[in-house]
């Protein structure tokens, strides 16, 4: 009799993790396509301010080469500032289908 319940709450466990296991298994991805509103407001608004956002950080980017340049490692601090400032943008803008405002990186 005493072995059936201490036995009872780790086969509950067991059962539930058994019944549960499956669920996100099963889940499918729900992707969603955008809307034309989400895209005219991506071509009319974001793509410029993408364009804005590569120049500025084009300009940055060359406005703080000399600084990178005294310091040690340099080519590892430009290849960073180059790929904060100037890729990225340039991907946001350039790169990614009309209306997706996620980036893949």
């Amino acid at each position: 009799m005493r072995l059936r319940s201490k036995c009872r709450l780790p086969l509950l466990a067991i059962l539930i993790g058994g019944l549960l296991l499956p669920y996100p298994l099963l889940a499918e991805e729900v992707t969603t396509q955008p809307n034309n509103l989400e895209k005219l407001g991506d071509l009319l608004i974001l793509r410029p301010l993408g364009l804005v956002a590569t120049v500025m950080g084009s300009v940055a980017f060359v406005v703080t080469l000399p600084l990178l340049e005294r310091e040690t490692g340099v080519l590892d601090r430009a290849r960073d500032s180059r790929e904060m400032f100037i890729y990225r943008p340039l991907r946001y803008t350039f790169s990614r289908p009309l209306g997706q405002l996620e980036t893949q990186e």
